[in-house]
């Protein structure tokens, strides 16, 4: 199944969230959230869907929703310590990492951390470079912030945190400087 949640259409900022069955090939509308957001970060962990940060057309925002598929229903859990939109999102060691975005003021570098188990946030290492609109992935054990944009200039720069050490590092650099991409991982055999 693919589930979207919230986003823009142009004109408003939505609460909806839909879900795709390939299956028979049919979307399907699911519950609201409690809040209309875009530019937020959507993940899964332990079969729930989180939705983190985002915009709401006035206000950059910390609030955190959780959708359990089995009820339908969203339920709000502690939120981040900062506002962020445009932050990068991945699932490590059962924890999501919530990457750099953007606050309404600054462009971040900060980290925090998400215990799925204990609904508490904690911060790490700061990347080493503010990143908006940034990419987030893991691979190996390590998560990696890809690109984005520091408020100047749009990055070509890749980061790697290696959570054993508590420390981020330059790893390589793209051909081409971007913000907003898509990233994944497709596993090695």
């Amino acid at each position: 199944m693919i589930y979207v949640a919230g986003g823009f259409d142009g004109s408003r900022r939505h609460t909806s969230m839909e879900r795709y069955d390939p299956n028979i090939d049919q979307w399907s509308m699911l519950g609201d959230m409690q809040t209309a957001r875009e530019g937020a970060g959507l993940v899964v962990a332990s079969g729930l869907i989180y939705c983190l940060g985002g915009y709401d057309g006035l206000n950059i925002l910390n609030s955190v929703e959780r959708y359990d598929p089995h009820t339908g229903h969203w339920t709000s859990v502690t939120p981040m310590a900062t506002k962020r939109s445009g932050a990068g999102v991945a699932l490590l060691n059962d924890h999501i990492y919530v990457v750099g975005g953007f606050d309404g003021v600054s462009h971040l570098d900060s980290v925090e951390v998400y215990n799925i188990r204990t609904d508490y946030w904690t911060t790490v290492a700061s990347m080493t470079t503010p990143r908006c609109y940034v990419g987030a992935t893991v691979l190996r054990g390590r998560l990696y912030a890809i690109a984005g944009y520091d408020g100047n200039s749009l990055l070509s720069s890749i980061e790697c945190y290696d959570p054993v050490i508590d420390s981020w590092e330059v790893v390589t650099s793209m051909a081409t400087q971007r913000c907003d991409a898509g990233v994944c991982v497709l596993r090695e055999k």
